[in-house]
């Protein structure tokens, strides 16, 4: 696969320079973003779609530990390892289960185990290779539905579960949550729009970039989605 994208966050800028140097010269990344201020990291990740994310644990005012768990409903399985001078920590984020954990100062051959272990992981994912026309097995409230990924017309967030509605207008409640969920369909026709909302793109009709909305329609069915201006770079890119 092509070079790793990487979103790097440290407060401190001798320690981004260290890591930015070492990760360069693997060969192996190409750094996306550089980052201090760990609460446009989010942010980042939305316009930027990185491959990983490589951050510090103790910074002013956070808490790198609960990064994880703000991408659960997010990007759940975004590779993240933590890059700190600190063991104490080691037990606590192994919790969070982030894919690595790198006492500073970094070993280089530490850090090239944790590359590899990322590229691995990532080129599993992409031998996944999902049939359109096979029926996919969906968790409801009530049991199990079975659809085919094009009778699939949006996914919305409802707390904890969400909100499958299907190109005939029939709709059901998932207990699975809306990172997991749009995970489980493993395709690049479902983009996340805003933090509640997946659409299948092959039912994108328009994207307004000034009023920041798109319109999707299907069997006589039109919705018109918010768009969070963080994710026209996504849904560009993507299209």
């Amino acid at each position: 696969m092509n070079k790793l994208k990487v979103i790097i966050l440290d407060d401190e800028q001798e320690a981004l320079d260290l890591l930015s140097g070492l990760l360069t010269a693997t060969g192996k990344v190409e750094i996306i973003k550089i980052l201090q201020n760990p609460l446009k990291l989010e942010s980042s990740i939305a316009s930027l779609n990185p491959d990983a994310v490589f951050t510090d644990i103790q910074m002013p005012n956070y808490n790198g530990l609960e990064i994880l768990d703000n991408l659960r409903d997010y990007r759940p399985k975004l590779p993240v390892v933590y890059v700190s001078a600190h063991k104490k920590f080691v037990l606590e984020a192994a919790k969070y289960s982030p894919f690595g954990y790198l006492l500073k100062p970094v070993n280089r051959d530490e850090l090239n185990y944790t590359l590899d272990h990322i590229i691995s992981y990532l080129a599993k994912k992409e031998t996944i290779v999902t049939d359109k026309k096979e029926k996919i097995k969906l968790p409801i409230k009530n049991g199990l539905i079975y659809v085919n990924y094009d009778e699939i017309f949006s996914l919305t967030a409802d707390g904890n579960y969400t909100n499958i509605k299907l190109i005939t207008g029939e709709e059901h409640l998932s207990s699975y949550n809306l990172g997991r969920l749009k995970d489980q369909l493993n395709s690049k026709d479902f983009l996340r729009v805003n933090r509640k909302t997946v659409i299948n793109s092959n039912y994108l009709k328009e994207i307004n970039k000034r009023e920041r909305y798109c319109i999707i329609k299907a069997n006589g069915i039109e919705e018109k989605v918010k768009v969070s201006n963080t994710f026209l770079k996504t849904i560009n890119k993507e299209l």
